[in-house]
């Protein structure tokens, strides 16, 4: 019984330290060169939050007329700017995967946009 326990032990310490060494490397990346830096991120998604209220303003309005509107006003938000939609894209999916840097980039959405009111 006391090996029983050892083996159970010892598997179960094996299981739990890869678990959380392949934990650690998904989340040490090292940053690709067209992600946008946090400063550019930041005034981005404020811009995107914002327009999404304005648009739910307007929740009176039919479905594709709303849906036709955010498409333009996205891409008025990146061409302004002067960034991509596939850049953007990856930058989201970069910072998503970073969850420290993402938590303090949308510290800093939230502040900005409550600054605004």
């Amino acid at each position: 019984m006391i090996i029983f326990r050892k083996v159970y032990f010892l598997f179960f310490s094996i299981v739990f330290l890869v678990h959380l060494n392949s934990c650690k490397q998904k989340n040490i990346q090292k940053k690709p060169s067209n992600i946008l830096n946090q400063e550019v991120m930041i005034e981005v998604l404020c811009d995107i939050h914002l327009t999404d209220a304005l648009l739910q303003l307007k929740s009176n309005q039919p479905k594709d007329f709303i849906h036709l509107n955010s498409s333009k006003m996205y891409e008025s938000i990146l061409k302004e700017n002067k960034i991509s939609a596939a850049q953007f894209d990856s930058s989201l999916k970069y910072y998503t995967s970073q969850p420290e840097q993402m938590k303090a980039i949308y510290e800093q959405v939230v502040q900005k946009i409550s600054l605004n009111n």
